[in-house]
């Protein structure tokens, strides 16, 4: 009896730093739900003591990096109020995009703090490199890390090549010498991931719509005569834009399926392309050659898409200026649409409905 209060009493003198100094551990809004739950469920702590840092704000792209201003202030306010700043979780590539936090910055704020700085992310797999990019050198500051090492090899599996990390930048490369695909890019940093979309450029509209069928299969215009020919008449909108990244996602995988593309969705930027060397390189064994394809199987499907969506509005209005035509309500946004025929009976107004079938006047109601 005389062990067990001794331990109650120790567990009690444990307990009230607790409770008057309640730890806080700040994990970044970028990351899963599931690992602030885990590092509670692991130390006994209760969830009040996890501190959500929203990522910074951007009017120009969807960024997935700490806003550190919010991170500050919400050090300051804890401290103020008695709490203890723990733990600090951050990224050296997000989940979402792969893009990297301000970890020299992250270094200060923790060492100012005294708080533990631990990083994730696929990113610091690029630490393995014997020349790692300068962006994520800062990583090294950090206090611990998490290696997947089970996805970036893919185990049981070869160790990891740089001709895969290749892929990446070489997919980055072309993809910035095609208008009409928006890449998104972080600045000062290197990203292994690369995330893009089919978006018709503005350059686009003010030229000259004079692609047919001939000059498509003409063989002696380049790809990039016959991207430069197509013509979008009028803007797309968001729902129209998703649409057709989503059917881009669907052909290109089939097309090419050991790229692996997968598709995304980020919050008020809708659906995005993504390509994540790292964790499938291996598994699916890209190579430059499947670059190569990927990137002529994208042109094929954007110089369609152009055409499809520069075509709609003549579409329209053909259907609308004849009158045994008319445009169908469908569901589906990619296409020129759906037109119906209209039987000269139901034209016109002036029809003597006695004289017609029982079928036609069925017509006739409907």
């Amino acid at each position: 009896i005389a062990d067990v209060e001794e331990e109650n009493s120790e567990v009690k003198d444990l307990s009230t730093p607790l409770s008057r100094k309640p730890p806080v551990i700040y994990i970044s809004a970028a990351a899963p739900s599931s690992i602030g739950k885990y590092l509670c469920s692991q130390l006994g702590l209760p969830f009040s003591c996890l501190c959500l840092v929203p990522c910074a704000a951007s009017s120009s792209t969807f960024n997935e990096t700490m806003d550190l201003a919010s991170l500050e202030r919400s050090l300051n306010e804890d401290v103020a109020c008695g709490k203890t700043p723990l733990l600090l979780i951050a990224y050296g590539g997000t989940p979402m995009c792969g893009q990297n936090d301000n970890t020299s910055h992250l270094r200060e704020l923790c060492d100012r703090y005294s708080i533990w700085l631990h990083l994730e992310g696929n990113g610091l797999s690029l630490l393995a490199l014997s020349k790692p990019p300068a962006s994520y050198e800062a990583c090294r500051k950090a206090s611990s890390l998490t290696l997947r090492l089970s996805d970036w090899f893919n185990w049981p599996g070869t160790l990891y090549r740089n001709t895969d990390a290749n892929a990446a930048q070489q997919l980055i490369h072309r993809l910035d010498l095609m208008k009409d695909v928006t890449r998104l890019q972080q600045e000062n940093s290197v990203n292994p991931v690369v995330v893009f979309r089919y978006k018709p450029s503005d350059n686009t509209n003010n030229q000259n719509l004079s692609a047919s069928s001939e000059d498509l299969s003409n063989p002696n215009l380049t790809d990039d005569s016959k991207e430069a020919n197509i013509n979008i008449v009028a803007p797309v909108s968001s729902i129209v834009l998703n649409c057709y990244n989503k059917l881009l996602s669907f052909h290109l995988s089939n097309s090419v399926s050991s790229m692996n593309i997968e598709l995304i969705e980020l919050p008020k930027d809708g659906y995005w392309l993504k390509f994540d060397p790292i964790k499938t390189a291996i598994k699916y064994k890209t190579t430059q050659d499947d670059v190569d394809e990927f990137i002529s199987c994208l042109r094929d499907e954007i110089t369609v898409m152009n055409v499809t969506i520069s075509s709609k509005s003549y579409f329209e209005t053909a259907i609308n200026s004849n009158k045994r035509l008319r445009l169908a309500e469908v569901d589906q946004v990619t296409g020129l649409g759906a037109v119906q025929f209209v039987p000269e009976y139901l034209v016109h107004d002036d029809i003597d409905t006695a004289k017609l079938s029982e079928r036609k006047k069925s017509a006739l109601k409907k």
